[in-house]
């Protein structure tokens, strides 16, 4: 299964990124719409009739654009516990972090009290995923705001499908959405 925590805000990349799967004959990637902050529980008699989403199955690979600085900030998730929380989706992860130069960050700063987020730094974060996985590459995007990380949890060798680091070595992946 995999499981893309991708796009989460904006739904049209997310529907454009399943065409081109789609369109490329692999039809792998299942775009999921939820939100994380305050996930579904499970559903129906009992609450099996529809599970809540990790019992379904866990992930190969996470996608996580467009989504660190949305829980970290607009939802006040501290960084270490969505950090952790990456790690116990179990998969590889492609993670995109934005620092706080960049113009989303700095709007949804501006709506917060001065001095809140003092965990929102590069740096910090760094630290917390090389607790939690191996840091396979590093790639900063041209707007020297975002960087990109692939990684994978310590301790559990990645599917290999999933794992490997050619999907940054063969895709321009340009900027990611904001």
């Amino acid at each position: 299964m995999l499981l893309a925590a991708l796009q989460v805000i904006e739904p049209n990349r997310r529907d454009q990124n399943r065409q081109e799967d789609r369109d490329a004959g692999d039809g792998k990637i299942l775009p999921l719409t939820m939100n994380v902050v305050d996930p579904s529980p499970g559903l129906g008699w009992r609450g099996l009739e529809r599970r809540p989403l990790l019992a379904r199955g866990r992930p190969d690979l996470v996608i996580a654009f467009a989504l660190v600085h949305h829980l970290a900030i607009g939802a006040n998730v501290p960084v270490a516990e969505l950090v952790d929380w990456l790690a116990s989706l179990g998969g590889a992860l492609l993670v995109e972090f934005p620092t706080r130069e960049d113009p989303m960050v700095q709007k949804l700063l501006a709506a917060k009290r001065q001095g809140l987020h003092a965990d929102y730094e590069r740096g910090f974060f760094e630290r917390r995923l090389h607790e939690a996985f191996d840091v396979h590459r590093t790639e900063h995007l041209g707007s020297g705001t975002r960087t990109l990380y692939f990684a994978t949890p310590r301790g559990r060798v990645a599917n290999p499908a999933a794992g490997r680091c050619s999907a940054l070595d063969n895709r321009d992946l340009g900027e990611a959405p904001r």
